[in-house]
């Protein structure tokens, strides 16, 4: 009677015929959860790359107003009048201090040339 017991208590359960199939749901599932989680990134970046595009947009349209502010406030007749209230002081510059400086022609080969400081102003 043992030995009918034991042969009733064995699982005949066929793994080599679930086998492929069980690695073939695994592939999948595998596959499955990866594209998910590419689509998810792409979505992800898709909105962090808009975000920047409009503080790109943001800061440009800032930008430029400073630009028109700057060409308004350098002038010649608000520098002027910043001037005259005081708020700036401007110092006129004598021909004197103007450093002028001459490139020389470009001499071809290995020639010498002859180098001045006393050259001729323009």
């Amino acid at each position: 009677m043992a030995n009918n017991r034991r042969r009733r208590l064995e699982n005949n359960v066929p793994v080599g015929a679930f086998s492929p199939w069980l690695l073939i749901a695994v592939v999948a599932l595998m596959g499955g959860m990866t594209w998910v989680y590419f689509k998810n990134q792409l979505f992800t970046r898709g909105q962090n790359i808009r975000a920047m595009e409009e503080e790109l947009a943001t800061l440009s349209r800032k930008n430029e107003a400073v630009r028109g502010r700057i060409a308004q406030l350098s002038t010649y007749s608000a520098l002027q009048k910043c001037c005259n209230d005081g708020t700036i002081k401007m110092i006129k510059i004598i021909p004197a201090s103007i450093v002028h400086v001459d490139f020389p022609r470009r001499v071809e080969g290995n020639e010498l040339r002859v180098v001045s400081n006393m050259g001729a102003r323009r």
